[in-house]
């Protein structure tokens, strides 16, 4: 119950170190225990007995707990042991989000400090299983390759002649289970195979001697029964048959069939069987692609190519079945799987890695053409997922792309192998490693080679505005949203800002998006993706050196569309708050291009959103006073000139319209502006400040001198002294008004501009005196 109370407050609150620290101490000490309470009964010790698929599931579970409140995790603690509870509670402190991995390094000594050579001869059948779920939860939560391979160094530790065989039993379902994460990972364990099927050829080649006692043969078949079961769920599970697999049926059958007694046979066949099935079914796949099998007969005896396909057969073949970009994702990833393991295909075809590259991102951008009408994934789609995944593993170890990466500072090793990350990553280091150069002709080369690293991008992603997939949009605006983001230098280099420009035209500024009812898929991907195309662009203004006006008028054009487009009629601060126009201007952590962004924000809003028609108000004032109001609280900006641009637009919008929402509004934006304006003003008044008040006081007086004056007194509480400089000004304007109008004084207006006079200090005061004395 107490565990059970601390997972509770864990999914209630966030994973607290101390707590997980303190439960692992306890725990550790206590492995062998069954951790079994009275009404558990014998359930909990089932688990000793579980094949490999069983051992992870039952992992998976404690890494994905029922949700608090639900009816599965009020009655956890009636289902299962307190340890279980505590490796949820492990799993929660491992996986929290945007930790940076803090919480891995912050446990992994503390855990891994527990077991050596003794602690591991300790461990009694109970506790060796609790040792495998922890390791299980600890390879499924964080680094696989470093768990799995910490907990097979810890099992190489366990006395081989001396183990019991129900202990090497469990050990196998245990080591299978590590292999099985592999296997769904798409990923290859041929090492930790290796050191399985080792153990397995000795085990079995003393099941194989005469000199074995029959009571010895019948103890060591528990371990050999369960070793057999334990790969046929391997192998039934497993996509596609690679070396791990392979080295799992090793030359320990020659010697296990011989020794079989009748009963034993009948497994061992049993097992056979099933095994030649899942060969079988790979084979059958494979030999739908005999093109990799040219390729590399083209490599060893290049002159016996047909002379279609000279001088250069390898390239010739590649490109017809893995780089035209007419060919079916899944043939193209399964081609490439193939040759590129291949050291001698990758090193006849260096010079041509980019368009391996492009290959791969065209495959990871149409993963999604795949699906069924009804949204659900097709086999076809399942197969591509499994093949993208290996292809991704083996791009990333391309000498070119391994180049890439260790320029931009990143280890290729350290790249999570799965398409999408990967993508991002490689989109950025490619970004990373053109700002990083200085010479115009490297800069030059690599606009060449980023270029052809994405080729016709537009063209690979056109099927899903067609079909209009939801999940394929939102890959594809989230795609080449990064690469605006992140090659903006790049693209706006005269070479590549002809893709940048059609970028703008086909996905962000598309005829379709100007229909009275644009399709909802393409606005739903849209403003997911819409700051990583706001933020590229402003950079590209900035830099572009021949195209920077046009760019900079299309980039306004954008922000007026969306800024109009996703604004509620009414101000809502939900949708305020999360506009994505605003989420592109205002970073978490600021950065340069944030403050040209900001300046082409504010200034779409001052010439489009706040003029009026006459004394007819814009549509949705509020909303996007609301919007502005918000922008100018998030941003760090202090530059008057920045800061004052939609001022003259506001002091309006006070001063002619009373409608008390958008009055309130007003307000508090030009109080804000003035004010941090004034803070940046060392010595005296902001002399931006200033002039725009002047002006303001220039066009208004003799028409609306009275409200002028509210407008000139709120600013006064924030700012006095920009307003005390207008005091001359004021003063010759009333009276030239009342010559003007030749009626003597004009008492509400002097009472008005009066109240305005005791907000401004003794200055005020004097030229009130000056008034009164008159």
């Amino acid at each position: 119950m107490h565990v059970h109370c601390c997972l509770s407050l864990t999914m209630l609150w966030e994973p607290n170190t101390s707590a997980v620290t303190t439960l692992w101490e306890y725990y550790s000490k206590n492995l062998n225990a069954s951790f079994a309470v009275p009404w558990l009964g014998v359930s909990g010790l089932g688990s000793v007995g579980r094949g490999p698929l069983s051992l992870l599931e039952l992992a998976q579970a404690c890494c994905s707990p029922a949700p608090l409140g639900s009816a599965a995790h009020t009655q956890l603690y009636r289902a299962c042991s307190s340890f279980a509870i505590f490796l949820r509670v492990l799993a929660l402190h491992l996986g929290q989000e945007n930790a940076g991995g803090a919480p891995w390094r912050q446990i992994k000594g503390r855990i891994y400090s527990k077991f050596h050579q003794r602690r591991m001869a300790e461990l009694s059948e109970l506790g060796l299983m609790n040792f495998l779920l922890l390791f299980l939860v600890l390879a499924r939560s964080v680094e696989l390759e470093d768990a799995s391979g910490r907990a097979f160094d810890l099992m190489a530790l366990l006395p081989a002649g001396t183990m019991p065989p129900a202990h090497r039993a469990l050990l196998w379902r245990g080591q299978l289970a590590l292999l099985l994460l592999y296997v769904g990972r798409g990923l290859d364990a041929g090492a930790h195979a290796d050191r399985l099927a080792t153990s397995f050829t000795q085990v079995a080649r003393e099941f194989y001697l005469k000199t074995t006692e029959p009571s010895r043969k019948l103890a060591l078949w528990q371990p050999l029964g369960a070793y057999l079961d334990g790969v046929t769920e391997v192998l039934e599970t497993s996509g596609h048959l690679c070396q791990a697999e392979e080295r799992l049926l090793n030359e320990g059958f020659a010697m296990l069939l011989p020794a079989c007694r009748q009963s034993e046979l009948a497994s061992t066949l049993g097992f056979l069987q099933t095994a030649l099935a899942q060969l079988r079914r790979v084979h059958q796949r494979c030999s739908q692609a005999p093109s990799s099998g040219f390729t590399v007969l083209a490599l060893d005896m290049p002159g016996s190519a047909p002379q279609e396909l000279q001088p250069h057969p390898v390239q010739s073949i590649m490109h017809s079945f893995g780089w035209d970009e007419m060919l079916h994702p899944l043939l193209v990833s399964r081609f490439l799987n193939h040759l590129l393991q291949n050291s001698e295909v990758v090193a006849s075809v260096s010079s041509a890695q980019g368009v391996c590259v492009r290959a791969w991102i065209r495959c990871v951008l149409q993963q999604y053409l795949h699906k069924n009408t009804d949204g659900t994934e097709s086999r076809t789609g399942r197969t591509l997922d499994e093949q993208l995944c290996e292809l991704t593993r083996l791009v990333l170890r391309l000498p070119e792309v391994e180049s890439v990466l260790q320029r931009a500072g990143l280890q290729p090793s350290a790249v999570k192998p799965e398409p999408k990350p990967a993508l991002a990553v490689f989109i950025k280091a490619v970004g990373r490693v053109y700002s990083g150069l200085q010479l115009l002709s490297e800069r030059t080369s690599m606009v060449a080679r980023a270029l052809d690293y994405v080729g016709d991008i537009l063209k690979y992603i056109k099927p899903y505005q067609l079909n209009k997939s939801q999940e394929g949009l939102q890959l594809s605006y989230w795609a080449v949203g990064c690469l605006v983001k992140h090659w903006s230098p790049l693209l706006a280099t005269s070479k590549a800002q002809q893709l940048l420009f059609r970028i703008v035209d086909s996905l962000l500024l598309p005829h379709s998006l100007f229909q009275q009812d644009p399709p909802t898929q393409v606005l739903s991907a849209l403003k997911e993706s819409l700051p990583l195309y706001l933020q590229g662009l402003s950079v590209a203004v900035g830099v572009s050196q021949s195209q920077g006006a046009h760019l900079k008028q299309q980039l306004r054009n954008v922000i007026s569309q969306y800024l109009s487009r996703f604004l509620p009629a009414a101000p809502s601060m939900g949708a305020v708050a999360n506009h994505p126009v605003l989420l592109a201007a205002c970073e978490a952590t600021p950065t340069p291009r944030g403050v040209g962004l900001r300046r082409n924000i504010l200034q779409v809003i001052s010439d489009s959103f706040l003029q009026f028609k006459g004394h007819a108000p814009p549509p949705r004032l509020a909303a996007v006073l609301a919007f502005l109001l918000e922008l100018l609280r998030r941003s760090p900006d202090t530059e008057p000139a920045l800061l004052s641009l939609p001022l003259p637009a506001l002091l309006r919008c006070l001063m002619l319209v009373n409608e008390p929402q958008v009055r309130r509004l007003s307000t508090e934006a030009v109080q804000l502006v003035v004010g941090r304006c004034g803070s940046s003003s060392a010595q005296g008044p902001c002399n931006q400040t200033v002039s725009i008040l002047r002006t303001f006081v220039e066009e208004n007086e003799g028409v609306y001198d009275q409200q002028m004056y509210g407008v000139l007194e709120a600013i006064s509480l924030v700012d006095r002294s920009s307003v005390e400089v207008l005091i001359p000004v004021l003063s010759l304007s009333l009276r030239n008004l009342e010559q003007k109008r030749g009626l003597g004084k004009n008492t509400s207006l002097r009472n008005a501009y009066k109240r305005l006079l005791c907000q401004l200090g003794e200055s005020g005061q004097a030229e009130r005196v000056c008034l009164d004395a008159e």
